[in-house]
């Protein structure tokens, strides 16, 4: 489809951007099979990377650190990250790339 003048563009980047919206909303549910992640331990040191898992919630190391509970020191910058919580048939809940649906004939062409 082809708008031969700016009067949809409006439209089209809110509909854009309302999609854009709904994938991110879909992914940030999809919860973590935690079956592979050690039990945080407060006697273990672990290193930026490091992936445990805690009361349901699965967590990465920003740095190194030891008996700092993941569930109470957690943040973008602090000793934990939340990655999401565990999901709890123990398999990932797999999203789907809705991305790779689209073809050049879905492509929305603006001319001024």
């Amino acid at each position: 489809m082809k708008f031969k003048d700016g009067k949809l563009a409006s439209r089209a980047f809110k509909l854009s951007t309302l999609s854009a919206s709904c994938l991110v909303a879909m992914n940030s549910y999809a919860a973590v099979d935690c079956s592979t992640l050690e039990n945080w331990d407060a006697n273990t040191v672990y290193t930026g990377g490091d992936q445990v898992q805690h009361q349901g919630t699965a967590y990465k190391a920003n740095y190194w650190t030891q008996n700092n509970d993941p569930a109470t020191n957690s943040s973008e910058w602090g000793t934990w990250k939340v990655i999401d919580t565990c999901s709890s048939d123990g398999g990932l809940n797999e999203t789907t790339d809705l991305y790779s649906h689209f073809t050049n004939s879905n492509s929305i062409y603006y001319r001024r």
